[in-house]
């Protein structure tokens, strides 16, 4: 028999330790032990993953800082679209091994199926490269007696902790627009970010000034919930 290429490997479920019969109360037990999650991270991790995607950049003055921030927010979308999809695999293995059942089991770890769906088919004909990177291996290290459904409870903490970096250059990005728009106009800025026409512009800042509000607004500190 001729070498297991790459990918069909990748496409291979690992050996577990226990049974599928186990994975239930084995993520309950997770859960318990640590205190919710085993990778735990706090507001300075967030600003540190926003600042190493800026270069070091804290104050955003100019349309050229406008266009830079978007650039750099597609960045770091990209990278959290990787942890994301690093949940497809063991979200196949959960639903082979659950059936139609297979709602109960991620009830245990906040995921609907509508969700889980969305993430296996988003992952079809993908390579392992583009599905996996440093972070998502950092959030499965160490893991006692993994399963997957202790996989993706964990890559769901690291992918938070990207989402929330994301949404601290997305204030940047808004409150920025606002700041030149008195003596630029949304018509000359809106080709300089990804919203690409004033409307969409102006929409994507209502948005997120109505769920992340002002400057100094509590909702914009970054912090890990469950």
């Amino acid at each position: 028999m001729g070498p297991v290429s790459t990918a069909a490997a990748w496409c291979t479920a690992p050996l577990r330790e226990r049974s599928s019969s186990n994975w239930e109360e084995d993520v309950l037990w997770h859960r318990r032990m640590y205190g919710q999650s085993h990778f735990r991270w706090v507001t300075e991790d967030v600003l540190s993953i926003a600042t190493r995607y800026t270069r070091g950049r804290l104050e955003f003055s100019t349309p050229a800082h406008l266009s830079n921030l978007d650039v750099q927010l597609l960045s770091l979308l990209g990278h959290a679209d990787q942890i994301r999809l690093a949940m497809a695999a063991p979200l196949r293995e959960v639903r082979d091994a659950y059936g139609r059942r297979w709602g109960s089991a991620l009830k245990l770890i906040n995921m609907t199926e509508l969700d889980a769906r969305v993430i296996t088919w988003s992952a079809i004909g993908t390579t392992p490269d583009q599905v996996t990177n440093s972070d998502a291996g950092r959030a499965l290290r160490g893991i006692p007696l993994p399963n997957p459904l202790t996989e993706i409870w964990e890559l769901r903490q690291m992918l938070a902790m990207h989402q929330a970096a994301v949404d601290v250059l997305e204030d940047a990005s808004c409150d920025l627009v606002l700041e030149l728009t008195p003596s630029r106009g949304l018509g000359p800025l809106a080709p300089l970010t990804l919203s690409r026409t004033p409307a969409q512009l102006a929409m994507r800042v209502n948005e997120q000034r109505e769920l992340r509000g002002e400057p100094g607004d509590p909702r914009r500190i970054p912090e890990q919930t469950y």
